[in-house]
């Protein structure tokens, strides 16, 4: 127990856990801060095979989303959106997307329980799809993911940030956010 004059040590978490969170805020702290990203998530605790994941984002440029996500198990990065059922990933500026878009994709968290860790992204130019290490999405394999390592990580930066960039400007919004998985 912790008295009222000591502080709790901060929870220390797993390495790779920690590498692929600081991936995405990596990326987070490389965005204009002049473009505004406003990401509302419908719940913060979602039960596993149960609950779906719905987001509303809002943007104050128009422009290209992106979501990238970190689950629980901290195996992989996902790109969720665009994917292989849902590919128009352009938004206008003050004009509200919902994710996922009804009868067309859904998001259910697969466990294990923990926190996953979502980057909601709109790029002024869009993103190359083919510049990530694993295949592009399709309608068998809607979620285009790449492996949690050192090359995995590398990758997943420079097609956000760098190579990936397919138009003539790599500036971008971002917010990070983040929900709970529970059994």
């Amino acid at each position: 127990m912790v008295s009222n004059n000591q502080a709790a040590a901060p929870e220390k978490l797993p390495e790779r856990v920690s590498a692929s969170l600081a991936t995405l805020q990596d990326i987070f702290h490389q965005r204009n801060p002049t473009r505004n990203v406003e990401v509302n998530l419908n719940k913060s605790i979602l039960k596993i095979g149960k609950d779906n994941l719905q987001l509303t984002i809002n943007s104050s440029h128009d422009g290209y989303v992106y979501l990238v996500m970190v689950g629980s198990d901290a195996q992989s990065f996902y790109l969720l959106f665009p994917n292989g059922k849902d590919g128009n990933n352009k938004i206008q500026a003050g004009q509200p997307m919902r994710l996922p878009r009804p009868f067309v994709w859904e998001i259910y968290p697969a466990g294990p329980a923990g926190t996953d860790h979502l980057l909601v992204m709109v790029s002024d130019s869009p993103r190359k799809l083919d510049e990530l290490a694993m295949a592009a999405p399709n309608e068998k394999n809607q979620f285009t993911y790449s492996l949690n390592s050192l090359r995995g990580r590398s990758d997943l930066i420079d097609f956000l940030t760098g190579s990936g960039v397919a138009g003539t400007s790599e500036s971008f919004g971002a917010r990070l956010v983040s929900f709970k998985e529970v059994k």
